[in-house]
């Protein structure tokens, strides 16, 4: 069912992940090794990436139709900040089993302005990966045939194909993670709650890293 609905969407995630790929293996590493700084340059690739995005999604049909099921804004944020304790309690357990090497960019900004970077580059990032894996690649499955649930699962997969850095702990966080996100932007219709969560995680990640101080 899902092959033979392939239409635009399927040509958009395709598209997306060959040119995102081409990026971040061949292009990025020639940009490390001629010593620019590294969160600038991920900033630049990422923002790079939403223009990209933003591009798909303003030429194919990706908006939400109305939805009288949709939840009160108090269900949505209740949902978010509950979303927001389950990944945030699942780091914590993928923190302690796993060891990893982060590298530069993960390292403490030594500025003001190094520490402005790294969380625009965090905002960025988290863009990046909200609108393509919950608004293109979970609403292009849905549209080819995939039931909620599967490409929810689907989704997330590929989410944390993308987060191999981490080793086996950081993959399967990452996959439960992108299985409690891509459920809220299901429930409640809406990107901006699973945006809001992950920046929330996200920056949660950044004080107990050291990032500011901590």
């Amino acid at each position: 069912m899902i092959i033979r609905n392939c239409s635009a969407s399927c040509k958009d995630i395709a598209l997306f992940l060959i040119f995102s790929y081409l990026i971040d293996f061949l292009l990025l590493p020639a940009l490390f090794r001629a010593d620019f700084s590294v969160p600038a340059v991920l900033l630049g690739v990422n923002l790079v990436k939403i223009a990209v995005l933003w591009i798909m999604l303003s030429r194919g049909s990706y908006r939400e139709k109305p939805n009288s099921t949709r939840p009160r804004l108090w269900a949505a944020a209740t949902a978010s900040a509950l979303s927001y304790l389950f990944i945030f309690i699942m780091n914590l357990a993928a923190a302690s089993l796993s060891d990893i090497q982060t590298g530069p960019v993960f390292s403490r900004p030594d500025s003001v302005s190094g520490l402005i970077l790294v969380i625009c580059l965090t905002i960025a990032a988290v863009q990046v990966e909200e609108l393509f894996y919950r608004k293109i690649l979970l609403q292009g499955l849905k549209r080819m045939g995939a039931s909620g649930p599967a490409a929810v699962i689907a989704a997330a997969l590929l989410f944390s194909l993308g987060h191999v850095y981490a080793g086996l702990p950081g993959i399967i966080f990452s996959l439960l993670s992108g299985v409690i996100l891509g459920w809220l932007y299901l429930f409640s219709g809406k990107l901006r709650y699973p945006i809001l969560v992950h920046l929330g995680y996200n920056f949660s990640a950044l004080l107990f890293s050291g990032y500011l101080g901590m």
